[in-house]
């Protein structure tokens, strides 16, 4: 879902509407830095970025929120492993008790004890190794929601000094103004779809290894 609010706002930062972008340029319409036929980032009202910035309001509280769930579930599956592993080893004390003992019938029920409880903890370790990628992906989802905010608030003050400076209250000073406004809303975007990448590599990553992680279920199931 998140993903999904953000792909969309990403796509508004391309796709924004720019009147008059077509417009033929006069002279006169050069030395206006408010003009639409100039912007190189689209025109678009503080009321259609405020809708936006709404959007991603609670995104950063909500991606935390599922990193730090992402961690709880890691810790408590690496906890798994480690007693899994602990069991292993008082079996495999068993093994060699029955061994030296001669109980041959009882040795090999406990190394298929043995075998079942490796495989149990190698779940574990798949399972332990799953939650980390998911708490990674969420932190990588606060980043980016950080930066869409950052990419709004910057494309916002564009929209309030572009209609501050229109018409007669432009000039060389107001011409610097936007030019830098806009220079820093454009490497926001930038930084944002960057970011973007990264989640959408992330997302891949803990898609593959639920896969992996279903397969070994499954494996495990039909063993047993």
């Amino acid at each position: 879902m998140l993903r999904f609010v953000l792909g969309v706002l990403s796509l508004s930062l391309l796709l924004a509407a720019s009147p008059g972008a077509t417009a033929q340029m006069s002279d006169a319409s050069l030395l206006e830095p408010s003009d639409s036929a100039l912007a190189i980032v689209p025109f678009r009202t503080v009321e259609e970025i405020d809708a936006d910035r709404a959007l991603i309001a609670g995104l950063v509280d909500r991606s935390t929120l599922q990193a730090d769930r992402a961690k709880v579930g890691r810790d408590n599956s690496n906890r798994y492993a480690e007693l899994t592993q602990q069991e292993i080893d008082l079996i495999k004390k068993k093994i060699d008790l029955a061994d030296d003992d001669g109980r041959e019938a009882e040795k090999v029920a406990l190394e298929a004890e043995k075998d079942a409880l490796e495989e149990l903890k190698r779940f574990h370790e798949r399972e332990r190794d799953l939650r980390k990628a998911e708490e990674d992906l969420a932190k990588a989802g606060v980043e980016r929601a950080r930066a869409a905010q950052k990419a709004f608030d910057l494309e916002r003050e564009l929209a309030v000094q572009r209609d501050r400076l229109s018409g007669s209250n432009a000039g060389p000073r107001g011409a610097q103004v936007l030019s830098e406004l806009e220079k820093k809303t454009l490497e926001a975007q930038k930084d944002l779809f960057d970011r973007d990448r990264r989640v959408a590599e992330r997302e891949k990553s803990v898609i593959e290894r639920r896969l992996q992680l279903f397969e070994a279920r499954e494996e495990m199931l039909a063993s047993n």
